[in-house]
């Protein structure tokens, strides 16, 4: 079962963050694909793959994805997963 926004754990987001990073040989859908499989909402893998040249060269760091549901980065990522509950959409 997908999990929303607001249950994505820093164990989910360490996991995208380092496919993001290393994963080479994977196409963008297989990544989001594992994502998907592995219980990140769609919406998130969909729109975290637009990072993946940034994480691959060592732009963004990790924690980065973290920093952004925290809103501690503005971007535009923010924008695609408002929570309802006014939490910051991150579980610890």
């Amino acid at each position: 079962m997908a999990k929303h926004t607001t249950e994505i754990s820093e164990d989910d987001l360490l996991f995208m963050e380092s496919s993001l990073s290393n994963d080479e040989n994977s196409s963008d859908e297989e990544i989001i694909e594992n994502f998907i499989a592995n219980g990140i909402p769609e919406t998130l893998a969909k729109a975290s793959i637009q990072y993946r040249m940034k994480f691959m060269n060592g732009i963004m760091e990790t924690g980065s994805l973290l920093k952004m549901l925290q809103g501690e980065e503005t971007t535009d990522f923010m924008n695609l997963f408002p929570c309802p509950t006014g939490d910051k959409g991150v579980t610890q």
